[in-house]
């Protein structure tokens, strides 16, 4: 069987900026950005591999999770709603007082703007809630332990994961066994997709693709670098 590969996917345009430490800390996507979550889906289609399943875990937040769930849609996937994968919970991204998004299946859940019907309700999410307030260390230790375990939990399967920009980072770290002072970091683009393979080490991935944008149409094309 192909080694295992692990996509790591950005929303893209939001309906409204977060201005930080102001909000607002959960937004929905704006057409254009509902667009890109289709666009990544078609993308992921041509990634299938026969036998192997695809499986996506998003952040809970709405604009990540609107994402996921058109993505997956396209790929008649499902989508696991997984805390570990969430928003940096640093002031100035989730608010001083801590925002923290509904949960899946609760009585605060958000009335969505569609049915979000291919949402896994049945999923035990693996990682609680990120500690507040968490540190660049913190999250760097975060991330580089729950892709490690998604990766050890789901080894016949790839993964998408579906987050945001900080953690996307962090993921992409993790995989290439770096830091932050041995790579060259840049800024995660709006709708863009890095994808590693596994290699025949216990820990050794190959980096495919580095924040792709060539899948996006549109005003998606607005944010290709």
């Amino acid at each position: 069987m192909p080694q295992q590969r692990v996509y790591l996917a950005r929303y893209g345009l939001r309906a409204c900026d977060l201005v930080p430490h102001v909000g607002p800390f959960d937004m929905d996507l704006n057409a254009a950005g509902k667009l890109t979550a289709s666009q990544h889906g078609t993308f992921f289609t041509s990634k299938i591999t026969p036998g192997r399943p695809l499986l996506f875990f998003s952040s809970p937040f709405r604009r990540s999770l609107t994402t996921a769930h058109l993505a997956a849609d396209a790929c008649a996937a499902t989508v696991r709603v997984e805390p570990g994968v969430s928003e940096w919970y640093t002031p100035s991204l989730v608010s001083k007082d801590c925002y923290v998004p509904p949960v899946i299946g609760s009585d605060e859940e958000e009335d969505w703007s569609f049915p979000m019907n291919n949402i896994d309700r049945s999923y035990a999410p693996a990682f609680p809630t990120p500690l507040f307030e968490e540190s660049e260390a913190a999250l760097l230790s975060r991330c580089d332990t729950v892709i490690r375990r998604l990766v050890e939990l789901h080894p016949t399967a790839d993964l998408v994961i579906v987050s945001h920009a900080p953690c996307l980072l962090a993921f992409a770290l993790a995989l290439a066994s770096a830091t932050p002072e041995t790579a060259s970091l840049k800024p995660w683009v709006l709708g863009a997709v890095s994808s590693f393979r596994k290699g025949e080490g216990t820990w050794e991935w190959e980096k495919e693709l580095e924040q792709y944008t060539d899948h996006l149409t549109g005003e998606g094309e607005l944010y290709r670098r």
